[in-house]
């Protein structure tokens, strides 16, 4: 090689690694920074089976209001595992009034098409004891913080044939979820693809509060 042609490509490496060093420093002490933030992440880290949470079938699994659900993005019927379809239960199962049929547990789900993969999606209110009768759930429970009756106020009228911008990385099922659970999105990281940092397009950027039923807010 060329000494004066080595010279300038090594004194271009040193360079560029000069420049660069701060941002990767930067960058690993933001990593750290959300590690230590991410209530999900670090679940996985403690828990890696997630054996502390409920598995059962969907016509078996036992949820109250509020909880948060997750199942296989692949089909399987023998356990959960990741990628995850998040899903919100709105209700679990009722006895219904005297003489009336039982009420069905009620949970929704943001699955678009693949045509609307990143354009939109129409929530879909759904029973899990006929949609997933045969595949295995997880109830993750709900995270502190919970906004409670207003989370499954929003939940219902988002299913009520209403059309809502998806992008799988920025403004995900996920996304959807933790703001219903939450009422914002907590999380986002730019490590966890299907988990990114919200786009300004998702529509769940404004703070809702579980005090906003009782008219003092």
């Amino acid at each position: 090689m060329n000494v004066r042609l080595w010279f300038f490509s090594s004194g271009f490496c040193v360079v560029l690694i000069l420049r660069l060093a701060p941002l990767a420093e930067s960058g690993v002490q933001s990593f750290i920074a959300g590690v230590a933030a991410n209530e999900f992440w670090r679940k996985y880290v403690n828990d890696p089976m997630d054996a502390r949470f409920t598995k059962n079938f969907g016509a078996e699994l036992k949820v109250t209001m509020g909880d948060v659900v997750v199942t296989s993005v692949f089909p399987t019927s023998k356990t959960v595992m990741r990628p995850w379809h998040w899903f919100y239960t709105l209700w679990p199962a009722m006895a219904g009034p005297e003489g009336k049929p039982n009420i069905p547990a009620k949970m929704i789900r943001f699955l678009p098409t693949r045509k609307t993969l990143f354009v939109s999606v129409s929530p879909q209110l759904f029973n899990p004891a006929i949609k997933y009768q045969t595949r295995v759930l997880m109830n993750r429970e709900k995270k502190a913080g919970h906004i409670g009756l207003v989370g499954v106020l929003i939940a219902y009228m988002m299913g009520q044939n209403q059309k809502l911008y998806f992008n799988p990385f920025f403004c995900s099922a996920k996304h959807y979820v933790e703001y219903l659970a939450l009422g914002q999105v907590t999380g986002g990281r730019w490590w966890q693809p299907l988990y990114n940092r919200l786009s300004k397009r998702c529509p769940v950027r404004n703070l809702v509060t579980s005090e906003m039923l009782d008219g003092s807010t």
